[in-house]
Order: C-alpha cells, then structure tokens, then sequence
C-alpha cells in the first residue's frame, strides 16, 4: 500500500510540473515600426547584428535575443514632434524574468522602460513602455 501512494505521489508531481514548464515565447525580429498617439509619431529600427558589434555597443540600444539565443539585435527608437526628432537610448536591456520560463519574455533597461517583442497572428509588433506610457509599434 506504501508502494502504491509513493508511486501516486510520483506520478502527480509529473503531471504538476510537466503543467507548469513553459518555454519564453515573442522572439526579436527585424524591420520598421510605427505609432501614432495624438501629435507624436513614434519610430523604431530594429537590425540584426553579430556578436562582437553587440559587445562592442556597451549595451547601448542592443538586445540579445533571450528565445533566439545566438542572435543580436541594434535598436533606434525616436520619435517626431512636428518637424523635431527626438531619440532615447535603451541602456542595458536584459530580460526581466531571466530565472523563470515566463511567457511573454520583455526586456527592462537601466531607466526602466520595457521593450516587448510580440509576433501573433502572423502580425509582427512592438510594444515599448517609455516614461510609464504604452506604445504599440506596427510594421510599417
């Protein structure tokens, strides 16, 4: 009878964790985004880089990609205030839950400003909170 609720115990301790395994999911991917929020149009660049122009960046407006782990990415993000262009560095972007299997993965920089890759639907977008205001970045 021991044998048999050891074996029960085993199994649902399988059943629970193969439950709550999950892989990060929202890979980077390159192109140009956009989003319009009253007077200002948002703009974000994102380009594939090798390795060695990722460490040489200081960890200035790269990301490495966290799903895609041999991959790279160079970040522009700016925005247009009439004729006015204004740009913001993401310093240091790393994943914000790097211990966990968290689905969706996004990434915090050294200001606090997230960085979410989103791909659904066949639709691929950005979202990036920048001074605690949500955008959603669209291919152009």
């Amino acid at each position: 009878m021991k044998k048999f609720f050891i074996i029960l115990l085993l199994l649902f301790l399988m059943i629970i964790n193969s439950c709550t395994i999950s892989k990060k999911t929202n890979f980077i991917f390159e192109g140009s985004f956009v989003c319009q929020k009253e007077d200002v149009t948002y703009y974000l660049e994102v380009k594939e880089i090798d390795k060695e122009t990722y460490l040489l960046s200081n960890g200035i407006n790269v990301v490495h990609d966290v799903v895609n782990k041999d991959k790279y990415y160079m970040l522009s993000f700016y925005w247009m205030i009439e004729s006015k262009k204004e740009t913001y560095n993401f310093v240091n972007l790393k994943d914000s839950h790097p211990k966990t299997n968290a689905i969706p993965v996004f990434y915090d920089d050294d200001n606090k400003n997230r960085f979410i890759p989103q791909s659904k639907d066949s639709k691929n977008k950005y979202t990036i909170v920048f001074n605690n205001v949500y955008l959603e970045l669209e291919d152009v």
